[in-house]
């Protein structure tokens, strides 16, 4: 399936299909729209393909997001001293869930991964390494290891105190990298 093809089944034919296609699907005015305006002035933002000048990324979770929204990061947090056990089967289903999703994104015409799994805010991230270690990192790194393409890592805040962590994970890139969140200038 060329780029093309997928981004337009991915907006406009999609909206369609749902029956949503007066509210979005294309970029309008008065239609909704997720749009990433890149600077293509600076050389690190130009970029490099090699058969096409678009790109189409297919978006996923790792189930660490999943696991928070579906529990509240409020609950989440207390079940993991009252509860551990359930915490860690609802993280793995949804990692495997995950797994299945890659499994298949893997043989699509995509040319990048964007795995959006929030772990922090501006202060800090929402458990500690160890924490991380033991509940995010096994049903995580299921999700990581099957994937065959380049991909991205998306976590607002301030990803410090776990980023050795992550970085196991393989990702290419960490996205955003928040200077006021992370303290750097």
């Amino acid at each position: 399936l060329p780029a093309q093809q997928a981004l337009l089944m991915a907006t406009r034919l999609g909206a369609r299909a749902l029956g949503i296609g007066d509210i979005t699907g294309s970029l309008e005015i008065g239609k909704r729209a997720d749009l990433i305006v890149l600077d293509l002035t600076s050389m690190h933002s130009i970029p490099h393909f090699s058969r096409d000048p678009y790109a189409v990324f297919a978006r996923i979770r790792l189930g660490g997001a999943s696991t928070f929204e579906s529990m509240g990061l409020d609950v989440f947090s207390i079940m993991m001293y009252d509860d551990p056990d359930l915490v860690k089967e609802i993280h793995r289903r949804f990692s495997e869930w995950s797994v299945r999703v890659v499994q298949h994104l893997n043989e699509m015409d995509f040319d990048f991964i964007w795995a959006n799994d929030d772990h922090a805010d501006t202060k800090m991230p929402w458990v500690n390494l160890e924490m991380w270690e033991e509940f995010m990192k096994p049903y995580q790194m299921m999700v990581a290891r099957e994937i065959r393409k380049p991909w991205i890592f998306h976590s607002d805040g301030n990803l410090f105190p776990i980023l050795d962590g992550l970085l196991t994970l393989g990702m290419n890139a960490i996205h955003p990298v928040q200077p006021s969140a992370m303290d750097i200038d």
